[in-house]
């Protein structure tokens, strides 16, 4: 029930796909990205 500014998979190769999959939900229900959860975000998907 965290974003992923206060929560994020504890092992590193898992942190892209779980970024790529969170995107994918707020696209699909029209939801906005917080700037701390925005930030987060960008930082996983650097290291896809």
């Amino acid at each position: 029930d965290q974003d992923p500014s206060a929560w994020q998979p504890p092992l590193a190769p898992f942190r892209c796909a779980y970024a790529k999959s969170w995107v994918d939900v707020k696209f699909d229900w029209g939801l906005t990205l917080q700037q701390a959860e925005k930030t987060a975000l960008q930082a996983m998907l650097a290291t896809c």
